[in-house]
């Protein structure tokens, strides 16, 4: 009998996880610049900011892979992807949506590297990957790099939304460290 409550709770418990997955909500902030946010928990993912693909066969690509995303399928949303750098290479957008993957896996250190290529290739404007890259190095303990990052954006960026998002990942970073005086003044920059 405890077998079956057992294996009952098991079924219970994944099929409550794939459904959390799969009615993931995005949030569409603004057109011009256009963003659209997804909230998982505390965790924000930004997919598309300010910056377009030309590139009619990779948009396509692109937006696929933002789909299977949507849908829980990241390991064919990272194919698009590579597929769509193949024939794009130096797209800024396409390598923060490729660390998003990377960070959503636990490959750390792979999102850092395409989430600073990302930064490289915008000559530092695609404010999306500074957040995520910011959000990566407070997740791995580098919270002093994470900082630099996080004040960097805030010099860049005079889009509320976006400066918001980072004081809430100031704030959050404060906490995750049980830095509970910075987290309560870390907005009034």
């Amino acid at each position: 009998m405890k077998k079956i409550a057992l294996t009952t709770f098991i079924i219970l418990f994944f099929l409550m996880i794939s459904c959390k997955r799969n009615n993931l909500k995005y949030v569409k902030v603004s057109d011009n610049p256009y963003i659209e946010y997804l909230k998982i928990d505390l965790d924000l993912y930004i997919y598309i900011s300010d910056f377009k693909i030309e590139n009619k066969q990779v948009k396509d690509l692109s937006y696929q892979a933002l789909e299977l995303v949507r849908n829980g399928n990241l390991t064919k949303a990272k194919e698009n992807l590579l597929q769509a750098m193949q024939i794009s290479k130096n797209d800024p957008i396409l390598f923060n949506n490729l660390a998003n993957i990377e960070y959503e896996q636990y490959e750390f250190k792979k999102a850092i590297e395409h989430y600073e290529k990302s930064l490289i290739l915008s000559d530092s404007l695609y404010i999306s990957a500074g957040m995520n890259l910011g959000k990566t190095y407070s997740l791995i303990g580098e919270k002093e790099k994470s900082q630099l990052i996080f004040d960097e954006i805030l010099k860049k960026t005079n889009n509320d939304f976006l400066r918001g998002i980072t004081y809430f990942e100031i704030t959050r970073k404060h906490l995750d460290y049980g830095e509970i005086n910075e987290a309560k003044t870390s907005n009034n920059s």
